[in-house]
């Protein structure tokens, strides 16, 4: 008989990822935008974090300059941590243990490119995270200013963004370019949905934004990276139009003047979050001091009684003086008869 043929084991199969190139088109030179986005971003931060309770919220754990080796020049770099429990919807977080809600993102920023890595420890290397972003002037018609292989180009999906047509679901009117009038910022306002129609090719800002995304998660992995490439897309775009409704605060503004504001946002920032997680990422000084009295108390023998406790024990103590009372009363009828 012939020989049998070895079996041709089947062929590895691709790690599912999402790649899409998130292209926001913007009415500012690029010199502009730049300030722009500089405000814009402190400002979103500071205003989440005061909307923020307890342990949630963004954490600025570090901000310092390093030098591009490919730019020959100085940028910045910040390492935030984003405590997402409240923020995210049941169904993820009742599958998922805390550390699994809690995101650390890695930024380097050196115009005209910001390249953003986000990491989770409960995830390591089952979540691939990435946004690297690269401006330009223009409209978003750079085919491949991130200079992908034919391979990579495959996978990317391009969505175009025009900040006064594509608004995000639930948009605040404050928000809404096609509402907002501006007056000292010097572009075309309210903004039209066909505004790129009339601005001049040179006037626009273009952030080309390559995102990628990867959750390995059996049984979860599609939903997971659908929906946190939704969530995405669509802060991208709030971001867009908070920087145009925002123009009339920082358009005046000079380099210093934006820089003396983002450190200020910083430093008020930090307060809250060393009382909260401590200088360390430890517990603050507010948890700590509560969590010394508790145990003070419970080491004299105090212990605090939980409020259902508190409640048991009162019902118990009013059943105990009702049948008392009720034993009285017909001890006082006996010698009455």
């Amino acid at each position: 008989p012939p020989p049998t043929p070895t079996p041709t084991p089947p062929p590895t199969p691709t790690p599912m990822v999402l790649v899409r190139e998130i292209r926001i088109v913007t009415p500012f030179t690029p010199t502009a935008y730049d300030r722009g986005s500089e405000y814009t971003a402190a400002k979103a931060a500071k205003v989440a974090d005061e909307g923020a309770s307890g342990k949630d919220g963004i954490e600025i754990r570090e901000h310092k300059p390093y030098f591009d080796e490919e730019l020959q020049k100085e940028g910045s770099y910040t390492q935030r941590i984003y405590h997402l429990g409240a923020y995210l919807p049941g169904w993820i977080t009742r599958l998922l243990p805390n550390s699994a809600v809690t995101f650390y993102e890695d930024c380097y920023s050196c115009w005209p490119k910001v390249n953003t890595n986000v990491t989770n420890s409960f995830l390591g290397d089952r979540l691939v995270f990435k946004i690297v972003t690269r401006h330009s002037e223009g409209k978003g018609d750079i085919d491949n200013i991130h200079s992908l292989s034919a391979a990579e180009l495959k996978q990317r999906k391009v969505i175009k963004v025009n900040i006064a047509d594509d608004l995000v679901d639930d948009l605040e009117d404050e928000f809404n370019p096609t509402l907002v009038s501006l007056e000292t910022a010097d572009v075309p306002s309210p903004l039209k949905p066909n505004w790129m129609e009339s601005v001049p090719e040179e006037q626009c800002c273009t952030a080309y934004k390559l995102v990628t995304i990867k959750i390995a998660i059996w049984g979860l992995q599609g939903r997971l990276e659908s929906y946190a490439m939704g969530f995405e897309e669509g802060l991208l775009k709030r971001v867009g139009q908070q920087l145009y409704s925002w123009a009339d605060e920082w358009f005046p503004l000079s380099w210093e003047d934006i820089e003396s504001y983002v450190v200020g946002v910083r430093e008020s920032m930090k307060k809250r979050h060393n009382a909260v997680w401590g200088e360390d990422g430890a517990e603050g000084e507010e948890e700590k001091e509560s969590k010394k009295e508790k145990k003070k108390l419970k080491d004299s023998g105090e212990g605090v009684e939980s409020s259902t406790d508190q409640s048991e024990s009162s019902k118990s103590e009013k059943k105990k003086k009702k049948k008392k009372d009720k034993k009285k009363k017909k001890d006082v009828e006996s010698e009455n008869e």
